[in-house]
């Protein structure tokens, strides 16, 4: 039996899946956040997706717009 091992997300990838999962919770991310975020999060769905989860949480509970120190936060308890 051959197993294939999935790929990691490319940074393309990894960019729209940040996009999309901000959109479907209402978030309005910076031009640069995919440039920031991208490089610096887990290469996998589900770590994009609780990192936009962590992002939106720390925006909602700060009443403040996700801006970089959000996004450095986020990254820093997940």
């Amino acid at each position: 039996m051959i197993c294939i091992r999935p790929r990691a997300p490319d940074d393309a990838m990894l960019a729209g899946l940040i996009a999309v999962h901000a959109e479907q919770r209402g978030m309005v991310l910076d031009e640069n956040a995919a440039a920031y975020l991208v490089p610096r999060c887990q290469r996998s769905h589900l770590g994009v997706e609780r990192l936009v989860a962590e992002i939106d949480r720390l925006s909602l509970e700060r009443k403040a717009p996700p801006t970089m120190a959000i996004w450095r936060d986020a990254l820093e308890s997940i």
